[in-house]
Parts: C-alpha cells; structure tokens; sequence
C-alpha cells in the first residue's frame, strides 16, 4: 500500500492539486485525499499544510516527496529489468546523428519518445557522414540520421526529412560579426575547423573542399564542444547544418549564412534504415522526426 500511495503523494504534488492528480492516476478526488490522509497518519506527521483550494509541503512533506521520487524510479527500473528478462524483449533503440548537427530536432525527438516510451533503452551515437553510413551498414544502428551524399539505395528505408542550408559559425568578434550572410569564397583566409575522427579527416577534408568549396586550411577537432572552442578563442570558422536563427546558440557564436556564387547551399537530410528494422519501434521514432522537422 505505501508505495501506492507514494505514487498519490507524487502525483498530487506533481500537479499542484488534487483534482488533476486523481485524473492522472484514474481515481477519483475524494479516494486520492483519503489516501494521503492515511499516509499522514500512518507515518505520524503532517506533509501538507492545506490552505482553502491550494496547499503547501511542510519540512517531512519537502523530505518525503524527494525520497518517494528516488523509491519510485528505482522500482520502475527493477520492473521494466525483470519483464525484459522474462519476455526476453529488446526495448533498446540506437540511433546515430551527425557530429556537427546543432539543432534540436534530434534532442525532441528523443524526449518525446522517452516520454511515450518509458522502459526504452535510448542508444545515440555521433559521427560524420561516413561513419554513420558505416554504422548503419554493419547493423550498429537502428536509424542513422544523415546528410544524402549518395544516391538512395534499395537496401534501405531513406526518409527524407528536411533540406536545411548550410551555415557557418564565427566568433562573436570575428572580423564578419556585424554580417549576416557570407560568400564562401570570402573565407579563403580563415581556417575551416571540421569535426571528425582521424580515420574520417581525409574523406571530410575531400568533400568540404572539393564538393562544397572551402578552399582554406583545414583544422580538425573530435566534437562539437571542442569545434565551438576553436570557433570561440579565434581559430577559424565552422561550417554546421541548421537554421540561422538558433535560440540556445551560445552567445559567443554567431552563425551566418553560406552563399556559394550568390545561391544558398542546401543539405537534404534523411533518415535511414534496414528495410525490416529490428529496432525497437524504429518507424515511430522516425515518424516523431518528420514532426519535429516539419514544425522547424
């Protein structure tokens, strides 16, 4: 029964009322009451103080709702280990993104599907264009999120997502700050910093040079933390995939737009995966990122 009624005592604090809280765990207003009331009782001391419609946490109440939040959790962990382990059920999801993708199409649609999906096993996993192909290709991903480079294959589900123009991060007191948009030929002079492993340098290098045109030196760095650092302390500029306008961009970064020969530069990116997926409700999650894409 008590863990029953930690579950009220959460909801009803959860919600700041009684009335949503009994909606929520699907009983009605008087029976979620009585039962924090026998709670109270039953641990000698008052967890609310009422005040007409609203109510308060005293001390016990502050101290009980933190431990009945770590009690709850930790059984639901315990349940969802022991169903997997006697359905033998994979709930695990693994996904791969781009290095560079600065946007938060991704990160919504992991949270929207965490939350439908609580005893998911979520496996995400960054790389460049190669890498992700790589991974997908030996079965290491369920879905790899990408820019297309390649024609679409029939091996594959190859979902298109959106085309989002190809932008450039600058300092804040880069030379361009006070710009909005840039030619690319115009950053011959600054080093094009480019996130990628070792093994990756030569095929990025090939086609940031060759394909988009940055025609600079090169620079390289492992993620996106340590991109935004160079970018940051002056040591070049870096190109990312994503909208201009970016609220969470930090403030010592401005993103400009990339013009090649006055035309913006556009970068189709898709979702891809085995045509019989194995992944758990690996279609849905891609159906979440079409949304996410399209409320962008």
């Amino acid at each position: 029964m008590l863990l029953r009624q930690m579950k009220y005592f959460k909801a009803v604090v959860d919600h700041k009322n009684f009335y949503d809280a009994a909606e929520a765990c699907n009983i009605s207003q008087s029976a979620i009451s009585q039962q924090i009331k026998a709670l109270e009782d039953e641990l000698g001391v008052l967890l609310l103080r009422r005040h007409n419609r609203t109510f308060s946490l005293t001390e016990a109440g502050e101290l009980f709702y933190r431990k009945s939040t770590i009690i709850l959790s930790d059984v639901n962990v315990l349940l969802s280990d022991i169903r997997r382990q006697v359905q033998h059920k994979d709930e695990s999801l693994r996904i791969g993104y781009p290095v560079n993708f600065a946007d938060e199409q991704i990160i919504n649609s992991v949270s929207v599907f965490k939350k439908r999906y609580p005893d998911a096993v979520l496996e995400l996993e960054s790389g460049n264009h190669e890498r992700l192909y790589e991974l997908l290709k030996t079965g290491k991903v369920d879905i790899a999120i990408n820019d297309q480079r390649r024609a679409f294959s029939d091996d594959y589900l190859n979902i298109e997502l959106t085309a989002f123009p190809l932008s450039v991060e600058i300092s804040m007191y880069h030379p361009y700050a006070t710009l909005d948009v840039v030619e690319i030929e115009d950053l011959k002079n600054f080093p094009c910093i480019l996130i990628a492993d070792k093994s990756q340098e030569d095929t990025e290098f090939t086609y940031y040079h060759d394909i988009i045109g940055f025609v600079g030196d090169f620079i390289f760095a492992r993620n996106l933390n340590e991109a935004r650092l160079m970018v940051t302390s002056g040591k070049g500029i870096m190109p990312v995939e994503g909208r201009v306008t970016v609220p969470n961009i930090s403030s010592t970064v401005k993103r400009l737009s990339l013009l090649k020969n006055g035309q913006i530069i556009n970068r189709k990116y898709c979702a891809f995966s085995k045509k019989s997926p194995t992944g758990y409700n690996v279609l849905e999650f891609i159906e979440e990122l079409k949304k996410q894409f399209q409320n962008q």
